[in-house]
């Protein structure tokens, strides 16, 4: 007779309760780094901008182009994340996603940092 391998127990962050609202709430925390990458987003672009050697008028440019793509990359974002959430709690996987996202917006975060450090805004 075969004996079937035991399942190995979860992990930590699947003992935690992965339901709808925890889901929001995280959600929520997503929408505020949201803000804040729109902020640092345009700092990063106009520094780089800056550091490319372009004109007054050119930065200007991009500058306001950029609040318009960033304006818009983050209503569709939100929108994406509110979905990868909701599905990460069906397959629970609400964490890892979670992690996943706020590593890319902490990363902007930090980005935006470095260059406004090194352009001196």
């Amino acid at each position: 007779m075969k004996r079937t391998p035991e399942k190995a127990p979860p992990a930590f962050w699947q003992h935690w309760p992965a339901n709808l609202p925890i889901a929001y709430l995280l959600w929520l925390i997503s929408l505020g780094l949201f803000v804040a990458d729109f902020f640092f987003g345009r700092i990063l672009t106009v520094a780089l901008a800056e550091l490319l050697g372009l004109g007054y008028w050119q930065v200007g440019f991009l500058d306001r182009l950029s609040i318009v793509i960033f304006g818009l990359a983050g209503a569709l974002l939100v929108i994406i994340v509110e979905y990868y959430y909701r599905t990460g709690v069906k397959k629970k996987r609400l964490w890892p996603r979670f992690l996943t996202v706020t590593a890319w917006q902490v990363g902007l975060i930090l980005a935006g940092m470095l260059a406004a450090a090194l352009t001196g805004e």
